[in-house]
């Protein structure tokens, strides 16, 4: 008896996809055996909080229990070093190879459905999938490739499962989980409602499914809440770090958007200065939750006299964090360099430096252009998707409302807030098939034209 096996086809778009995936996992290998770099700052946080969750000390810094970021993250990882035995930063590493390629499927799945033509799919997955950033990021114990697998997710989950009655209750829990990664997601049921509101033209139906989101939401996030109540004396839903962030972005003294020492800002004012000597005796400012309601409200008194510096301020913001290059990379996933070890002759530091400063121009360019095409993508269907918000017209296509109105919110983010390199990476995933669109749109033009001239 003969048993008929399935024939399986494989076309070119299913060897592409394949080749895709396989060069995807060798680079994000390759990068984390091969290139060396020092968890600073806020990575190195993470990494001292998960290890202490990892030994049964908790959510703590230096023996003090702390909710300066999220604890989304730090747990997601304290767990999986627990699991494995090993809080060794490689394992850390090996679990965002894990993260970013699961982003990397999900998105095929989102692209394949946004996108008619299988070929431009291909073309976005590709420029996700060998971005630098996103190769380079599995070097880093952050928030970057986590909390983009979540957006990832949610969108995918929105385009399949959109008509499911208790769809909310999965997007809810994801929100929920990206809110304490990154707590401006507590915003996100709205960016969900409107998405529905642009696809389905159901008002009513909309606003049901954005409350209900949110719900969930706020029931996932009710125990950190809990736990900070507890620890700190005060309502703390997520973290106590944005009257902080608030206030070094906006001051007096901050010309270009980025990071400045908070004693610095208030050295001129001595009632300030006191406030912030005496809460951060013997302790760091992650640790001094109490400063942070001074923070906000200082900040909040400078930009309602400031509004017009502060949109100035907002301005820098984009500009610091979406066309200031790919500075991140060196300054993050690379950090460790060869020019200062003993031994080496000054010819091979210049031919290094030489070679990195190319690279460094090259990934810059490419990160601008990018970017550049997600904010045309904005202006040009600035109308498109105003009426379908506002009025009874205009149901959009899914390319349109998943690009818009997500990359728009991530917009918003630093112009209000912080604005640095490294907060553009989530949107990646939007402003590649907006850039794809882009390329969509140019090659039917060149098409016709030259059907045109044939004619």
């Amino acid at each position: 008896m003969k048993i008929k096996l399935p024939q399986i086809k494989i076309g070119i778009n299913e060897i592409t996809l394949l080749s895709i995936f396989v060069v995807a996992l060798t680079l994000r290998i390759y990068w984390i055996l091969a290139v060396d770099t020092v968890q600073l700052f806020d990575f190195a946080n993470y990494q001292m909080i998960a290890t202490n969750i990892a030994n049964g000390y908790g959510h703590t810094m230096h023996g003090l229990p702390v909710a300066w970021q999220g604890s989304g993250y730090p747990y997601v990882l304290g767990l999986f070093y627990w699991l494995i035995g090993t809080t060794d930063v490689l394992a850390g590493k090996w679990l965002n190879v894990l993260f970013s390629m699961t982003t990397l499927v999900l998105c095929w799945f989102i692209f394949k459905k946004i996108f008619d033509d299988k070929k431009y799919a291909l073309l976005a997955l590709g420029g996700v999938a060998f971005l630098p950033q996103y190769i380079a990021y599995v070097n880093v114990i952050g928030t970057e490739v986590f909390f983009t697998l979540l957006l990832a997710a949610i969108i995918f989950v929105k385009l399949y499962f959109l008509d499911k009655k208790y769809v909310f209750v999965l997007i809810g829990l994801l929100i929920g989980v990206a809110a304490l990664t990154r707590p401006f997601m507590l915003a996100y049921p709205v960016i969900a409602g409107v998405f529905m509101l642009t696809v389905s033209k159901q008002l009513k139906r909309s606003l049901i499914f954005a409350g209900l989101s949110l719900a969930v939401a706020l029931v996932v996030i009710a125990p950190w809440t809990w736990r900070n109540y507890q620890h700190f004396g005060r309502f703390i839903p997520v973290s106590y770090n944005s009257g902080y962030v608030l206030f070094i972005n906006n001051n007096d003294l901050n010309t270009n958007g980025l990071w400045m020492d908070p004693l610095r800002i208030v050295a001129d004012d001595p009632e300030r200065l006191e406030i912030l000597q005496r809460g951060l005796e013997g302790r760091t400012v992650h640790q001094a939750h109490e400063l942070e309601p001074y923070f906000g409200a200082w900040a909040r008194e400078w930009i309602r006299q400031n509004p017009l510096q502060y949109l100035r301020m907002g301005v820098l913001r984009l500009h610091r964090t979406f066309f200031d290059g790919a500075i991140d990379i060196p300054m993050w996933t690379a950090n460790v360099s060869p020019i200062y070890q003993e031994g080496i002759t000054q010819l091979q530091r210049d031919n290094y430096l030489r070679h990195h400063n190319f690279l460094d121009s090259a990934r810059g360019i490419m990160t601008i252009i990018i970017n550049s095409a997600g904010f045309l993508f904005l202006l040009i269907m600035l109308k498109k998707y105003a009426l379908a918000v506002f009025t009874k017209k205009g149901r959009l296509d899914l390319l349109t409302a998943v690009v818009y109105i997500n990359f728009a919110f991530l917009v918003v983010i630093p112009f209000v807030y912080e604005g640095q390199p490294r907060y553009a990476f989530p949107a990646y995933i939007l402003t590649i098939p907006a850039a794809v669109v882009i390329i969509q749109a140019l090659a039917k033009f060149l098409g016709e034209k030259n059907a045109e001239k044939n004619s």
